[in-house]
């Protein structure tokens, strides 16, 4: 997705897409906390993705809560999330990002 935003800089729909990113990072750096004691290999991917943590870091998620609306489509309810969310993310941080991934994924592969 880095590479992709890299070509199309002025594409902010996947800009917004790296932002929301910076919760699922959340997730993986709880789980290689986890798992890094004792396995030198996780801890090294850890502290490398910590870099990449601090790029996150720097973004910033707002989120609206609207009450979710229930909606009948061709006979079937379903919940429509109103609620709605804003990513503040710059220039420089896609460019942190990007460089942050290439080393992991470089480090990883070689």
């Amino acid at each position: 997705m880095c590479k992709v935003a890299e070509k199309n800089p002025n594409n902010m729909e996947l800009r917004e897409r790296i932002g929301e990113q910076k919760i699922i990072l959340e997730s993986i750096m709880l789980l290689l906390t986890f798992y890094s004691e004792g396995n030198p290999y996780i801890n090294d991917l850890k502290e490398k993705m910590v870099k990449l943590q601090e790029n996150f870091d720097k973004i910033q998620i707002t989120r609206t809560y609207e009450e979710s609306t229930l909606k009948e489509v061709n006979g079937i309810v379903t919940i429509e999330n109103n609620s709605t969310s804003s990513i503040n993310i710059t220039d420089e941080d896609v460019k942190a990002i990007i460089a942050t991934t290439t080393s992991i994924r470089e480090s990883i592969i070689n």
